[in-house]
């Protein structure tokens, strides 16, 4: 794990004003819609909606498979991530985090928590499902999430780009 995200997770941490909480309850992923609607407006890009939202979770959610995770910075919900839980693996699959509190860290601390689930799960793999290469790309709207994600250390595999199938 790079330095700066130990530091950035232990100070969001100690944080009083700052909590994290699990939820897999299904009238939570409105709540976890709204704010990617709202943070997808602010950075330009197209959120899934809330149907498919729903169903992904509540398929998901038969076998206890999903968790959103939410972050509070005195009771409101700044940042929150949906994360799935397959075959031994932790997905980072849909996040949020509204830019106005940046400055205090709380998607590392709620990243930090995810993974802590997913070992707590027994995976032994955390996914978080999608990077650019900053140095090939440094302009690419991907590279501050990929800095954020290899914060957390591990490995950038390059596999064939994802692509959904709509059924």
């Amino acid at each position: 794990m790079r330095k700066t995200t130990r530091y950035l997770i232990r100070q969001a941490s100690q944080n009083p004003d700052i909590t994290v909480s699990q939820s897999n309850r299904s009238e939570d992923v409105k709540v976890f819609s709204q704010m990617h609607q709202e943070v997808s407006l602010l950075q330009g890009f197209v959120p899934f909606s809330l149907e498919y939202l729903e169903k992904e979770f509540s398929v998901f959610r038969k076998d206890n498979e999903v968790l959103l995770f939410f972050g509070r910075y005195k009771d409101e919900i700044v940042a929150a991530c949906f994360v799935l839980f397959w075959s031994g693996i932790g997905f980072y699959h849909h996040a949020a985090s509204l830019p106005q509190y940046a400055k205090l860290s709380v998607p590392y601390l709620l990243q930090w928590e995810a993974i802590k689930e997913a070992k707590n799960r027994g995976c032994v793999l955390y996914d978080f499902w999608g990077y650019v290469d900053s140095k090939k790309e440094p302009n690419h709207p991907w590279a501050g999430p990929t800095l954020f994600k290899m914060g957390f250390g591990g490995d950038a595999h390059e596999y064939v780009k994802t692509q959904d199938l709509p059924l």
